[in-house]
């Protein structure tokens, strides 16, 4: 009992809540092209695939396919070229990136949802669909469907420092919060259905008060809950997010700008700006190996020995605060989340390629059957995981069972002196 007290454990029970008469809230979606900037956009603009892989190397991506040297000769042409069209780094995904009528068919779909930009750092701007809907059936019938265009005819030709899958990529989060590496691909031709179950996190909490002293005394839960970020907006908090957050910071101190993203207090990184303040030159003699730009990229030095091999150091204060940063990276300890099960088929089946084709003949846009998806997505049950996190044993209950024992202890002990009288 003292050991589990000074030990501070916490644990966690799991309970099953059916949904009321109100039914569940549907989850927003976030949904991308995997390809992040079309081919006849480019090519509109003339936008070279050179510079579209300088673009696309800053972004320093993790999935990817990527080359082991890299060449910075097109740093200055694409710096005027951004100049003549007045694009800002994040103009370029919006003007020359899939549009809401390129990914979504229904021409009403808008009009029944609100969808707005989103920018991520592994898809460009994507788009983010707020249903405003709680669902209270499960199955299709409760559920959202959504008739989706790839696009794949207008695909980038490019092999390296761009990714190799094709299709959308999508995440299924309340408050429409995006992680890194968390995307679901759906493949072009296909009907994906992708049953849903609501979970919620929660923590087990005593009012603080004069009358409960011991609420005072309690241990720290493995758990935080105030999250903060101080670059990112705050519905995106999960542990990743903060990390990611923090390692901002290298960016922030060399470049004194945020990458990838826009924010109200900070300006964002120009692709030349990111790269030239961390030490890229715009001269065809630059040449970086994987390692080294992935260095960069996270603000690291690269420095070189006497005998000529590179190797990486940081400024110690700026690495400091990083680590502090992301020490503070803890769990929400109040959380909405849903799990995921996929179910794929080809689609469309024969018998409905030539209706399916006669409604994409309607549209302003090129469409292709080959390139259609059909998603759906519901709650596969209307039960409501909840885990709730405690602790194993803390100070009031460790006095209270104490104080139980020594009770039982005095009263066996009075019992037996007063036997051994008679």
């Amino acid at each position: 009992m003292i050991k589990d007290f000074a030990e501070h454990q916490w644990s966690s029970t799991i309970q099953e809540m059916q949904s009321d008469s109100g039914g569940l809230e549907f989850p927003s979606v976030v949904i991308c092209n995997v390809n992040r900037i079309k081919w006849s956009k480019a090519q509109e603009y003339n936008l070279t695939t050179d510079m579209i892989q300088l673009m696309f190397v800053s972004l320093a991506l993790h999935n990817q396919y990527t080359i082991s040297k890299y060449n910075f000769s097109a740093l200055s042409q694409y710096r005027e070229w951004r100049a003549a069209h007045n694009f800002s780094f994040l103009d370029i995904f919006d003007n020359l990136g899939p549009q809401i009528e390129d990914i979504f068919i229904q021409k009403d779909f808008s009009t029944q949802y609100r969808i707005t930009p989103f920018f991520t750092i592994e898809y460009g701007r994507c788009w983010r669909v707020d249903f405003n809907y709680s669902s209270n059936t499960v199955g299709s019938k409760g559920g959202k469907i959504m008739l989706l265009d790839s696009q794949v005819w207008d695909y980038l030709p490019l092999l390296y420092n761009n990714h190799l899958h094709e299709g959308l990529a999508l995440q299924i989060a309340y408050d429409g919060r995006v992680e890194l590496g968390q995307w679901i691909t759906i493949q072009p031709g296909t009907r994906t259905a992708i049953a849903i179950q609501a979970y919620e996190d929660s923590i087990r909490q005593e009012e603080s008060s004069t009358f409960n002293p011991f609420t005072l005394l309690k241990s720290k839960p493995p758990c935080t809950l105030h999250p903060t970020l101080q670059f990112s907006d705050l519905s995106q908090y999960t542990v990743s997010n903060c990390k990611l957050d923090c390692n901002f910071l290298r960016t922030v101190r060399a470049c004194q700008c945020i990458p990838y993203f826009r924010n109200a207090h900070y300006r964002s990184c120009e692709a030349e700006e990111h790269l030239t303040c961390f030490g890229y030159k715009s001269t065809p003699s630059i040449v970086l190996s994987a390692d080294e730009l992935s260095a960069r990229s996270m603000g690291l030095d690269i420095q070189t020995d006497l005998s000529g091999n590179s190797f990486i150091s940081t400024p110690v204060e700026v690495q400091a605060e990083v680590s502090n940063c992301g020490m503070g990276c803890e769990k929400r300890c109040k959380d909405r989340y849903v799990q995921t099960q996929l179910y794929v088929t080809n689609a469309p089946t024969e018998r409905q390629v030539d209706q399916l084709q006669a409604l994409l003949n309607g549209s302003d846009t090129k469409r292709r059957t080959q390139d259609v998806i059909l998603l759906e997505i519901y709650f596969g049950t209307m039960v409501k995981k909840t885990v709730e996190l405690y602790e194993v044993m803390n100070l009031e209950n460790m006095i209270s069972s104490s104080g139980g024992l020594i009770g039982l202890w005095a009263g066996m002990s009075f019992l037996t002196a007063l036997k051994r009288r008679r």
